[in-house]
C-alpha cells in the first residue's frame, strides 16, 4: 500500500515565492536602462580625446580574431612582413655573433675568456641574439599563419626574459660597468633607439 506523502515544510510554490522575495529589485537588471546608460557614457567627453582610435583598433582586432584573419593585408603579412621580420631576426643574430665571437656562450654565466661588448648592435639592444630568435619565431608564425607558433613565441619571450634577468645579474657581478650600460641601452630584448 502506498504511504501518504509527508509534508516536508513549505510547499514548492511557497519555497519559490520565498526565493523570489530574497532577490531584491536591485538584483534584477533593467536591460533597457543599462543600454541607455551605456549610450550616454559613450557620448561623454571630447571627441578625439576619448580614445576612439584605441577602441577602433580593439574592435578591428577582435573582428579579425573572430573572422580568422586580416582582410586585405593578410597575404601581405604572410608573404612580405613575415619574411622581413625573419630576415631582421637573422641579421640581429649574425651581427651579435660577429660582435661576440669568442665571448659567445649559451649559459647565463659569462665565459671566462669573455669581454663585455657594448658596441655595434649592442648599442641598440642588450641581448640581440635573443631578440633575433624572437623575431625569427614570430616571423615564422606569421608566414605559416600558425597560432600555436605565435603562442610558443610568446612563451619563449617569457623564458628568455627570465634567463636575461639571471644573466644580467651575473654580468653586473663580473663587469662593474654593466649597470651603467643597462641605463644607457634600455632595450633588453627589443632594440631601443633613444
Amino acid at each position: 500500500a502506498a504511504r501518504p506523502r509527508e509534508k516536508t515544510g513549505a510547499e514548492p510554490s511557497l519555497r519559490r515565492s520565498a526565493l523570489v522575495r530574497a532577490v531584491s529589485d536591485d538584483d534584477i537588471i533593467d536591460v533597457g536602462a543599462t543600454v541607455q546608460q551605456v549610450v550616454e557614457n559613450a557620448q561623454e567627453g571630447e571627441v578625439g580625446a576619448r580614445g576612439e582610435i584605441l577602441f577602433a583598433t580593439q574592435a578591428a582586432l577582435l573582428l579579425c580574431v573572430v573572422g580568422g584573419g586580416v582582410p586585405i593585408v593578410g597575404n601581405f603579412l604572410n608573404f612580405v612582413a613575415g619574411p622581413l621580420v625573419m630576415l631582421s631576426g637573422a641579421a640581429l643574430i649574425a651581427s651579435a655573433v660577429y660582435e661576440l665571437r669568442g665571448s659567445l656562450s649559451p649559459w647565463v654565466v659569462p665565459a671566462k675568456s669573455a669581454t663585455l661588448k657594448t658596441g655595434g648592435i649592442f648599442e641598440y639592444v642588450r641581448h640581440p641574439i635573443y631578440a633575433g630568435l624572437l623575431l625569427l619565431c614570430f616571423g615564422l608564425g606569421v608566414v605559416t599563419s600558425s597560432a600555436p607558433r605565435l603562442i610558443l613565441t610568446a612563451i619563449l619571450w617569457y623564458v628568455l626574459d627570465q634567463k636575461v634577468t639571471v644573466e644580467e645579474k651575473n654580468l653586473a657581478q663580473r663587469y662593474p660597468e654593466y649597470p651603467a650600460y643597462m641605463e644607457k641601452v634600455t632595450g633588453k630584448l627589443l632594440p631601443s633607439f633613444d
